[in-house]
């Protein structure tokens, strides 16, 4: 009954049904009994990245095959603030020190396809430590304890946007000037930032600010596109995201909801109105597969298309 009034509610404030359809039905991925935290796929979609519950374990799966690599297991932290880079090669996580063992420290370290896995850096324990892949290459930038940004390696990109969360606020780094002008210092003004996620193109960028919901940014047009009481942004292509839209009780999730929105609010979609549990932390492929996590800690996907496109 919760489910059915969370639904009617959210039906009732936003622009439904254009043309955004499911085509598959939620179904658990994969048989076994693992347990999960989220799942994020890479940005061609060839690969996902599953944290396990507690966020201590990553496993790598190619989604073609289903078949599966652990990355690293008993690693405190490592599945949480997990990032790839845009060619979908790489991907880097940080590893703080077990609980108990003297000072506390933060590594950070990259998988790379062929490759396998290495070290990056130490993180300094006193900043934020999540570190992100810059725009359009593979430099890697994080915040230092004075909230300064750290870069761990240069961009092989020239003029490459590079960025970072310092004291809950997103930095952008852009050299050249790609973005609107005095965009950057716009973006600069939301607080609370958690999660920053761009557009396949680079050309928009999704919000997520704790309290405030999901902010789009249309970095070449300059403005700005609201979604209250949303999370956890993930995008399809550069015109459509996915995030959860959730209700608390201040201290306790209740219901939480997939949905798939356009960057400017003109459509959207509950996707999982049919799915019996609460649904949280999406992502998304570009031929618009969707994984999300369910109240029962599986991993689940689904399909949807876009009718009007």
């Amino acid at each position: 009954m919760k489910k059915f009034l969370f639904i009617t509610l959210l039906s009732a404030s936003l622009l439904l049904g254009q043309g955004i359809s499911v085509t598959s039905a939620p179904v658990p991925l994969g048989d076994g009994d693992e347990r999960y935290a989220f799942g994020k796929f890479s940005p061609d979609g060839r690969f996902a990245l599953l944290s396990h519950k507690g966020y201590a374990k990553i496993e790598l799966v190619e989604m073609a095959t289903s078949k599966r690599s652990v990355i690293i297991s008993d690693a405190p932290g490592a599945g949480w603030g997990m990032r790839w880079n845009r060619n979908s090669d790489r991907f880097i996580f940080k590893v703080n020190s077990p609980a108990g063992e003297g000072a506390k420290s933060v590594s950070l370290y990259e998988y790379v396809d062929g490759t396998g896995l290495t070290k990056v850096a130490d993180l300094d324990p006193a900043a934020n430590n999540l570190a992100f892949y810059s725009l359009s290459g593979n430099g890697i930038t994080t915040e230092g304890a004075d909230g300064r940004p750290v870069t761990l390696r240069n961009s092989e990109t020239a003029g490459d946007v590079n960025y970072y969360i310092s004291n809950g606020k997103l930095k952008i780094i852009d050299p050249q000037g790609k973005l609107a002008p005095g965009l950057p210092q716009t973006i600069e003004l939301k607080e609370k930032v958690l999660f920053a996620e761009w557009s396949p193109s680079g050309k928009r960028l999704a919000l997520h600010s704790a309290g405030s919901g999901v902010s789009v940014f249309d970095l070449e047009k300059g403005t700005e596109q609201n979604f209250p009481g949303t999370e956890y942004p993930s995008w399809i292509n550069d015109d459509y995201l996915t995030f959860m839209a959730t209700e608390d009780d201040g201290y306790t999730l209740i219901n939480s909801e997939i949905m798939v929105a356009k960057y400017d609010g003109s459509e959207s979609e509950i996707i999982t109105r049919n799915f019996s549990l609460p649904a949280m932390w999406p992502s998304a492929a570009p031929d618009g597969t969707l994984m999300f996590t369910g109240s029962d800690n599986r991993i689940y996907v689904t399909k949807i298309v876009f009718l009007n496109n």
